[in-house]
């Protein structure tokens, strides 16, 4: 799903993209993204696939894979209260249109599902695999 496509302003939009909801869309991108190498880490690992937000930390920086999980989990967690915060700004504000605030509420919604689908994973390899440390 390419989220600037549904930006006011893009086709069938009514308005300009403002740098502000194209942040949106982005932070959704990111947040999605990084919830994807969380969840496919350990598959992509043993598919040997170097293009993975943790196996990158991991090597950017050189820490053993368990702490690059944990960095990434805290990027994730961060772009969360950073897109959580925008959008509440952005409600709040009475100067975007319906259409603005209709587009940070359908984001706000796919994040809001993205994360109702990752968290009962992340419950049950905790659960399941305590000290294993990467998804």
């Amino acid at each position: 799903m390419y989220l600037h496509l549904l930006a006011p302003g893009m086709p069938g939009g009514t308005a300009p993209p403002t740098a502000s909801l194209t942040g949106v869309a982005e932070l959704a991108f990111l947040i999605g993204g990084l919830a994807n190498d969380l969840l496919g880490h350990a598959a992509e690992q043993q598919q040997g696939d170097p293009v993975n937000a943790v196996t990158v930390l991991a090597h950017e920086y050189g820490l053993p894979l368990p702490e690059a999980y944990r960095a990434t989990v805290v990027l994730h967690a961060a772009h969360q209260h950073r897109f959580h915060a925008l959008c509440a700004g952005l409600l709040a504000d009475t100067a975007p249109s319906g259409p603005q605030h209709r587009f940070v509420r359908a984001v706000m919604g796919w994040v809001a599902g993205s994360a109702a689908a990752v968290e009962p994973y992340w419950h049950h390899l905790l659960a399941t695999r305590p000290n294993r440390g990467t998804g």
